[in-house]
């Protein structure tokens, strides 16, 4: 609850800050209209917190060893951590972007994308190398009993980069309104996510419910970016690949 209200917080900060500074507009409080723009943030954020928590509250239902449970827990608190960065990039880039997309300076948009997009990336892979080389180590400082940690962390590390990677895909479709693609593909992904995790982690336990999450992070994600590059004119993986922008 503490984390839920936190990010409200937080959330309601940043589009107070952005309505005033790039959107030329009062910074009266309208609690509808402030609803409507923070939605699919929020709902993005909380959706991959109640995918860990989902994953555990089914494996406490459905598989007879505790120990899964708690490894499966203690998994999730160690690959969650690259999602700092993401946190940290977005309120760096959604003003930055938003003022492009609405001045339509495509090719500043690219060359700005791409760079956010490789830091993420850089982040997550690097993430993903510590969770290789190191993870054991990691997993076990939550206690001693959890001796098979390391491929549910690798795992889950994969899902956490491919979620780094399409992590600037929600903010770009809040910036252009579009909404009702943002709720019901963040739906979607718990909606499969769920799904996947009643069928594999019953039989392969926290490494099921880590692969469940990665699997679906992939469809979903991988989904939103051809939708974000199929409707408009943002070529988000191009981007990646584009070192600089020539300017007149």
């Amino acid at each position: 609850a503490s984390r839920v209200f936190v990010l409200f917080v937080l959330i309601w900060f940043m589009w107070m800050l952005w309505r005033a500074q790039y959107q030329d507009k009062e910074t009266n409080y309208r609690a509808k209209e402030w609803f409507l723009s923070a939605l699919p943030f929020l709902l993005s954020a909380l959706v991959l917190n109640a995918m860990g928590e989902s994953g555990t509250l089914i494996l406490e239902s459905s598989h007879p060893s505790e120990n899964e449970v708690g490894l499966f827990a203690a998994v999730h608190q160690v690959a969650y951590f690259p999602l700092i960065a993401l946190a940290a990039i977005n309120i760096l880039a959604i003003p930055d972007l938003s003022v492009l997309v609405k001045e339509d300076r495509q090719a500043e948009l690219e060359s700005r994308l791409g760079l956010f997009v490789r830091i993420l990336t850089a982040f997550g892979i690097a993430s993903l190398v510590v969770f290789i080389i190191w993870g054991e180590q990691l997993v076990r400082l939550f206690g001693h009993d959890f001796q098979n940690g390391w491929l549910p962390l690798v795992v889950l590390g994969i899902g956490y980069l491919v979620a780094l990677v399409g992590g600037l895909v929600v903010p770009l479709f809040q910036i252009l309104e579009r909404r009702r693609v943002v709720l019901v593909s963040m739906l979607l992904l718990l909606t499969v996510n769920v799904g996947l995790t009643y069928i594999l982690a019953p039989v392969y336990g926290a490494l099921g419910a880590a692969a469940a999450y990665t699997i679906s992070v992939g469809i979903v994600y991988a989904a939103q970016t051809f939708w974000l590059q199929r409707t408009t004119e943002i070529r988000y993986l191009q981007s990646v690949s584009r070192f600089g922008v020539k300017t007149e």
